[in-house]
């Protein structure tokens, strides 16, 4: 029957065609899991409903994007799932509740489509059409399992029967899919429950056939694996779609097609695993998407985005095992890690600090292929070190500097994405002095001055800007030589509050605008401390707080200060201004 369409996309088509040929669809092993759960489903039998009831002739299943992977002796005709799991697991599995429930009242109808959609005729083994994530095989191989149980319905099979996935020993047999499966059994098996026995397979056929030709899907078929993710984005709204992290697992993977289960197993636990965990650091922030970029323009600086799986991929030698290219992807995993999540210990203690110091201040993610090939050859050769120490304070000074001066990061990614390429073509080149100069000679960037760094210091209203300005005032209070107290609740408080109420008299409107956001009148508090002190006047907050504040910079302000106005808010400024140019010296 030709279905009605949605769209004037030339593919796409009813729910049944997508498995009318003798191919494959193949979710990549180590994919995530399915999970639509039971609200989904719901929906979807709502949508099967209004189709049955004629209240709409036709419903848009949305777009899956495949990969048609090049075929070899050993492999059919394969279509990778870029995204579209959710949608094509739950067509296969209502597919599957059909063909169960049709066993019974018509085995000979029920062989037919069991040959047709649910395996593969030419595979000798795991010969179901659909070849699922392998935490899901173990749920898939019971369900069809069950199909063919009924010894009536199996021996018509003969020996084109299912043939189950490997699976581990005492595989999950239970979650979303047999749930899912369940719910459409149930589904079906009410729709017919009142008709006589011996129409109730035609009826069943009937209303299987009018569903699943009302219902479309778009079937995009991508040229390069990497743009799965950038059509996916324009389709879906940003929604989550596949990573370039898991396309890359995913290529990995497949290079071991002719290996057993249990070797990719092994692989995956002891390779694959330990590369994965070490970019997971404290409050559950996995660093794994962001480090493929960066990793890729190092050796491919003019790359954009949208080309860094197949720039990685690429460099892969048809020879070279998936145990050498995980240890490869690590070359510059613990400099990225250092960078970006501030884990520096295998690192000398004056770079580990420096490095510390970067991650503090926020650095731009356009710097992160210099800065991760400096910290390589400083793993590489310690007689680099004092000299990579004096690079990192120099750029960090610049860095500094920039990130106030300068409202945005342009002409930053044009500079370091080829600087180390640069200088190092001589050995001797990669100094401080020449760091500084490289950057100079550019006419991308800025550089702030002096003069500029401290006129910022004292009129910014850095405020707005909060992760740098609890920079700021964290390396402020670290200058002072205390203890920096390690509290997750630390909050900025303005010493002259946001609200002008209680302060009429001491500042007026335009002074309060002016001033209220610049550093010289912002502490740091936690943020218990923070609550209390509210819009109350000066005396009144240092009743509470002196005594009482953790951070040294926040009890100098109120132990040595018994009023605050415009004129001590100048003063402060100044003091912090002098303090700061000292600090990041160019």
């Amino acid at each position: 029957m030709q279905s009605q369409k949605m769209t004037l996309h030339n593919d796409e088509s009813n729910l049944m065609s997508f498995f009318e040929k003798q191919c494959l669809y193949e979710i990549p092993i180590y994919q995530r899991n399915y999970k639509w759960n039971t609200k989904k489903i719901t929906q979807v039998l709502q949508d099967f409903d209004e189709i049955l009831e004629d209240e709409k002739s036709v419903h848009f299943f949305g777009a899956m994007i495949f990969y048609n992977l090049p075929s070899t002796p050993n492999r059919q005709s394969t279509y990778e799932v870029i995204d579209g799991q959710q949608r094509i697991t739950t067509i296969f599995l209502f597919l599957l509740a059909y063909t169960f429930v049709l066993r019974k009242y018509d085995p000979s109808t029920a062989k037919t489509f069991f040959h047709a959609k649910i395996i593969n005729l030419g595979l000798p083994t795991a010969n179901s059409t659909l070849r699922p994530s392998k935490e899901d095989r173990g749920q898939l191989n019971w369900i069809i399992g069950q199909i063919v149980k009924a010894k009536t319905f199996e021996d018509t099979l003969g020996d084109y029967t299912f043939k189950p996935f490997p699976t581990e020993k005492n595989p999950k047999i239970k979650g979303p899919i047999k749930n899912n499966f369940t719910l459409f059994k149930k589904y079906l098996e009410q729709k017919i429950d009142k008709e006589n026995e011996e129409e109730k397979g035609e009826k069943l056929t009937e209303l299987v056939y009018k569903i699943l030709n009302a219902c479309t899907a778009v079937s995009i078929n991508i040229i390069q694996r990497q743009n799965g993710p950038l059509i996916f984005d324009a389709l879906n709204a940003r929604q989550e779609p596949v990573t370039v992290a898991e396309l890359i697992k995913n290529s990995i993977f497949s290079r071991m097609e002719d290996f057993s289960l249990e070797e990719m197993d092994q692989l995956h636990k002891t390779y694959w695993m330990p590369f994965h965990e070490k970019f997971k650091i404290k409050d559950n922030i996995d660093l794994l998407e962001g480090y493929f970029f960066p990793f890729a323009l190092i050796n491919s600086p003019n790359i954009k985005k949208n080309e860094v799986y197949d720039s990685i991929v690429s460099k892969w030698n048809q020879t070279s095992t998936s145990e050498q290219i995980i240890e490869n992807l690590r070359e510059h995993q613990d400099s990225y890690v250092a960078l970006n999540g501030g884990l520096t210990d295998m690192y000398p203690p004056i770079i580990s600090e420096s490095v510390k110091r970067i991650h503090r201040a926020g650095i731009p993610r356009s710097t992160l292929p210099f800065f991760m090939q400096l910290l390589k050859r400083v793993e590489n050769n310690q007689n680099f070190v004092q000299e990579s120490k004096r690079i990192l304070d120099k750029l960090e000074s610049f860095l500094v500097r920039r990130a106030l001066c300068v409202d945005a990061n342009a002409g930053l990614h044009a500079i370091f994405k080829r600087m180390w390429q640069d200088l190092i073509r001589d050995e001797d080149n990669v100094t401080a002095e020449n760091v500084i100069k490289y950057i100079q000679q550019t006419k991308e960037v800025e550089f702030p001055s002096d003069i500029r760094f401290s006129r910022e210091i004292k009129t910014k209203p850095i405020y707005k800007n909060k992760d740098l300005c609890l920079f700021f005032l964290m390396e402020f209070d670290r200058s002072l030589n205390a203890e920096v107290p390690e509290d997750k609740d630390i909050t900025i408080e303005h010493i002259m509050p946001q609200n002008r109420k209680n302060w009429e008299e001491i500042v007026n409107l335009d002074e309060h605008k002016e001033y209220v956001d610049v550093l010289g009148n912002l502490v740091l508090l936690t943020m218990r401390s923070n609550i209390v002190l509210d819009n109350k006047n000066f005396i009144n907050k240092k009743e509470i707080i002196v005594g009482k504040a953790k951070f040294a910079s926040t009890r100098d302000v109120f132990e040595t200060n018994n009023n605050w106005d415009i004129s001590k808010i100048k003063k402060r400024s100044e003091a912090i201004s002098n303090w700061a140019v000292a600090r990041w010296q160019l």
